[in-house]
């Protein structure tokens, strides 16, 4: 158990650090982009004036109210009349199970976890804690490089 960990952890570190690597320039130009118009946005948005602020939340306000009332009104009281109550118990039921299966299935994950020794507990929480923050770069960086030529233009 602990050798296999070990490895997925080195995997998820030398993936992470290879695509930072091989898309690195691309990245931090892509990343100074959207910082540069974080900027700008960020100078429009100190220059607007308190009534102005307050009239929009105002406005988003009673725009959210009357979505969220209709919402309601419509998974309460129409949803059941065009389906019937028959399929909307089914659908309940339905949830309800997939739900308990989840449970289920975190709760065996958990006494997993309780069973494994003091340094196995340590290298799950660091390959856990690698594996996110490999994602969030990777995908970050990604993202950047998607985004980074049209910003490019725009800019230009």
């Amino acid at each position: 158990m602990f050798l296999r960990g070990f490895l997925l952890l080195v995997t998820f570190v030398s993936l992470s650090v290879a695509a930072t690597m091989y898309f690195g320039n691309e990245v931090l130009i892509a990343l100074g982009l959207i910082l540069t118009q974080i900027k700008v946005l960020a100078k429009k948005l100190v220059g607007i004036e308190l009534p102005a602020i307050l009239a929009w939340l105002k406005l988003q306000g009673s725009a959210f109210f009357r979505i969220e009332l209709l919402k309601r009104w419509l998974m309460t009281t129409v949803l059941p009349l065009l389906i019937g109550r028959a399929a909307l118990r089914r659908i309940a039921a339905f949830t309800v199970r997939y739900r308990r299966a989840v449970r289920l299935r975190y709760m065996r994950l958990l006494r997993w976890y309780r069973r494994l020794g003091t340094w196995e507990k340590v290298l799950s929480a660091l390959i856990i804690l690698a594996a996110t923050v490999a994602l969030s770069v990777t995908s970050l960086g990604l993202w950047l490089i998607l985004f980074s030529e049209p910003l490019a233009k725009l800019l230009r």
